[in-house]
């Protein structure tokens, strides 16, 4: 069977694939802009993104650091409660490389004199199980615990 096209016919299927190239075109730059935060490989490490990090002022604060695998906490002094640490890699890896020096056990805390503030906790991955998020901003000391520090 032959279908064949008149002139009218001819301009309404133009028109269609028109309208059709242009929905394309705009789902395309839709898809490209969403996509553009990339898909990380399973495993990899990724930064957590806090929100509430404004202003010059932070105050310094006086705590006990863990660090190890899927945990980066923080309680400050008089506190009991635990945040999830969030900073620039440029402040948290030598605090890290540090704090390896200073552990003698996994997880054992150390003391710490971060400047910095409280922020909302990370809505996915494990700092989302933490009631809080602490973004530090500087450290002035890190140094191991002793029984009398931070109660």
């Amino acid at each position: 069977m032959r279908v064949r096209l008149t002139a009218v016919g001819n301009t309404n299927a133009i028109r269609f694939i028109v309208r059709m190239s242009a929905l394309l075109a705009v789902g395309l730059v839709v898809a490209v802009v969403l996509g553009c935060g990339g898909v990380a490989e399973r495993g990899s490490p990724q930064p957590t993104m806090v929100p509430g990090d404004s202003g010059p002022a932070a105050p310094i604060v006086e705590g006990q650091y863990v660090w190890g695998h899927e945990v980066r906490s923080f309680r400050p002094c008089g506190s009991a409660g635990e945040l999830w640490v969030v900073g620039a890699p440029e402040v948290l890896d030598p605090v890290n490389e540090e704090y390896r020096k200073l552990a003698d056990t996994p997880y054992q805390p150390v003391l710490v004199r971060f400047v910095g503030k409280r922020a909302e906790a990370p809505t996915v991955g494990f700092g989302a199980e933490y009631d809080g998020a602490f973004r530090v901003r500087d450290v002035l000391e890190i140094r191991r615990a002793v029984a009398s520090d931070c109660p």
